[in-house]
């Protein structure tokens, strides 16, 4: 049957697919949330890409993420975890600090691993991608749609600068709105069903 990831997996699964977590082992020290504008985000440091088992869960400061996910509450004690689905989830994938950060860093991965970006086709990198996420190939009209959508972001991207950032470093301008549109696709794939359902 159709299940949803928890929310540790769902987090954990974005960090892998943005080749950011950490393998690093055993409880000490935990990661640690902070709380810059009412998200409760994992703090910034060495531990920040550890897997979500190592998060240190404080009563008042429930990690945002895990929390819209049914993390279970630990004032009261939990015999099952609750499942929802709920609209505040969607929301979340797409608002939240670290899901944010998590397409860059995989968008960043899809470039770095491409030995001459500008010799590979925007379809062998969305191919790359889905494989990655969803460990299988795209469609044809999948890939098609990832394409044009990665190219008309990076053409908005670039249209969008203003005069004194497009004299700044002119030559870079290009491959930053590539990157920025390609992480905007990335945003897309790690907050779709397919990559937070188990079917």
């Amino acid at each position: 049957n159709l299940r949803r990831l928890e929310g540790e997996p769902i987090r954990d699964a974005a960090l892998a697919v943005s080749g950011s977590l950490s393998s690093s082992m055993y409880g000490f020290p935990s990661t640690v949330g902070r709380q810059p504008d009412g998200e409760v985000v994992i703090q910034k440091g060495p531990n920040r890409f550890r897997r979500s088992v190592y998060i240190q869960i404080r009563r008042l400061h429930p990690q945002s993420m895990l929390e819209a996910f049914d993390q279970p509450t630990v004032s009261i004690n939990c015999t099952k975890r609750s499942t929802s689905t709920v609209a505040t989830q969607a929301l979340t994938l797409l608002h939240s600090d670290d899901m944010i950060q998590a397409a860059e860093d995989f968008s960043r991965r899809l470039l770095r691993e491409t030995s001459d970006p500008s010799q590979k086709s925007v379809r062998d990198i969305v191919d790359e991608a889905v494989a990655l996420a969803f460990s299988r190939k795209p469609s044809d009209d999948e890939a098609e749609l990832m394409s044009d959508f990665v190219i008309q972001q990076a053409k908005r991207y670039q249209d969008s600068l203003t005069e004194a950032q497009r004299a700044e470093n002119p030559a870079e301008q290009p491959a930053k709105a590539f990157q920025r549109g390609l992480a905007d696709l990335c945003h897309m794939i790690i907050s779709s069903n397919e990559f937070v359902y188990l079917d």
